[in-house]
């Protein structure tokens, strides 16, 4: 008798240690949250199975399905959180290459013909003037001088400013047989820093007269 009770008791702790040898391997639900069973028609009887150990009877119908339904429709949307703090400012980027030069602006010229004859006595002249507000200008002057005595003649033209610069700018000197004549031109730049007038004009050794003078100033936006 106490041979026999002995006998059970292994048993029993045999299928205990079988069963939890099993008990540790079974993986139910299976990987994916499917769900293996064996359904007997005869008994109306379903167990779980883990169908990487075991597999149902020749008798039950094999089933499955998973422990995870099916995605629900999506909800609406939230509505919007509060506006989160302002980050910090960032570096400043490195400086861009210098763009091209503009366009130069609009000039202004300011002009004084006189076509007339101009007569001047031996040392003295008189002038065409224009007068200029303060600036950058390009100047150019041209006359016709004329020697009105009977023998050869010399004299200067002249381009002269005031009170700007208080100088005289470019000049030319001439010689002219009797009753002749020549064109004089003239060329300057000058900066004023007030209003200035500027005069073109000439002088002889004896008698002599422009006509036909030009005088232009013409502002420029800076000279180099």
């Amino acid at each position: 008798m106490f041979r026999k009770r002995t006998l059970a008791a292994s048993a029993a702790v045999g299928a205990l240690a079988v069963f939890g040898v099993l008990g540790l391997r079974a993986t139910i639900p299976a990987p994916g949250g499917v769900i293996y069973g064996c359904y007997s028609a005869r008994r109306g009887a379903l167990r779980v199975i883990d169908n990487s150990v075991s597999s149902c009877k020749p008798y039950e119908i094999p089933l499955h399905w998973n422990q995870v339904g099916p995605m629900g429709p999506m909800g609406p949307q939230g509505v919007q959180g509060p506006a989160g703090p302002q980050g910090p400012p960032g570096t400043q980027g490195p400086v861009g290459p210098t763009g091209p030069a503009g366009a130069a602006g609009p000039s202004h010229a300011y002009f004084m013909s006189h076509p007339y004859f101009l007569n001047f006595s031996p040392g003295g002249a008189i002038p065409v003037s224009i007068t200029v507000p303060a600036g950058d200008y390009v100047i150019d002057g041209k006359t016709v001088f004329q020697n009105l005595s009977t023998t050869p003649d010399s004299g200067t033209c002249v381009l002269m400013y005031s009170p700007g610069t208080g100088t005289s700018g470019d000049s030319s000197t001439v010689t002219v047989d009797a009753g002749g004549q020549t064109v004089v031109s003239l060329n300057d730049t000058q900066s004023f820093s007030v209003t200035t007038k500027i005069d073109l004009a000439c002088t002889a050794t004896t008698n002599g007269a422009m006509s036909n003078t030009m005088l232009r100033a013409m502002v420029v936006g800076g000279i180099n």
